[in-house]
């Protein structure tokens, strides 16, 4: 007996997609992690830490990704109306994505602030990005708070489409912004000496590397988003869940 067809290549077909890619970037983080550890065992307590909370966090983002598509594909099987119910390892794994992208982007801010020690202009041009990634973070709270006032999914897209703009948005401007300050401040820091301009080259390269990254994945997750809110499609999770996963590994490789 051949069964209803769903229709579930632009959904589930999508969200398996992105989760599948989400395993690949956590493999990569695991290895980036245990590379870090293994190479770098002097480093300091601090930014040890960080490494070790962002594998966590990446860690139980990937988790929460496998459970929801299991609750989709699996546990409701060609159950219409299980399939469009966002269930709590949803809403979970959005505020995890939207922290860790926070944590990521804090941490080169740091990295500006350190940089433009004893500048005049040190305070202004923090503070700007510090505001835009909050803003950005804030953005994926209320969208995590209007997933939970109603699951259902297609009402949850639309009810949270304001501050999921926001989030994306504001993040992508934030990380062009980091990415744009960073290799102005590191050309600044040349010195004429070729060890040392090396190793400023390759840090610029690194910037340049991570913006592109970070920036196309917010600004497709952003047009998908906004050009399907209407549709019961889920191209934007071809991006959403991934999303995360390439912030981590941007820190790391640096």
């Amino acid at each position: 007996m051949v069964g209803v067809n769903l229709h579930l290549n632009d959904t589930m077909g999508c969200t398996f997609i992105g989760v599948f890619f989400s395993l690949a970037l956590y493999g990569a983080s695991c290895a980036q992690t245990i590379f870090y550890f293994y190479e770098y065992p002097a480093d300091k307590m601090r930014v040890k830490s960080l490494v070790t909370i962002l594998w966590v966090l990446d860690t139980a983002r990937t988790i929460l990704d496998i459970c929801y598509l299991w609750y989709w594909l699996i546990a409701h099987h060609a159950d219409v109306t299980g399939l469009s119910v966002l269930p709590d390892t949803f809403t979970a794994e959005f505020f995890i994505s939207a922290l860790t992208v926070f944590i990521v982007q804090c941490y080169f801010i740091s990295t500006i602030w350190r940089l433009l020690s004893q500048k005049w202009y040190q305070w202004l041009l923090t503070s700007v990005v510090v505001l835009l990634a909050v803003v950005s973070f804030v953005g994926g709270i209320v969208t995590v708070y209007r997933i939970n006032l109603d699951t259902h999914a297609t009402a949850a897209v639309l009810d949270s489409t304001i501050p999921a703009s926001i989030q994306t948005v504001v993040a992508f401007v934030a990380d062009a912004y980091i990415t744009v300050s960073l290799c102005a401040i590191l050309w600044n820091q040349k010195t004429g000496f070729k060890r040392t301009e090396t190793l400023i080259t390759t840090l610029i390269v690194y910037s340049i590397h991570r913006g592109i990254f970070t920036g196309l994945i917010q600004l497709a997750h952003f047009t998908t988003y906004i050009s399907t809110i209407h549709s019961s499609s889920l191209y934007w999770m071809l991006w959403h869940i991934p999303g995360s996963g390439i912030y981590v590994n941007s820190l790391l490789a640096v």
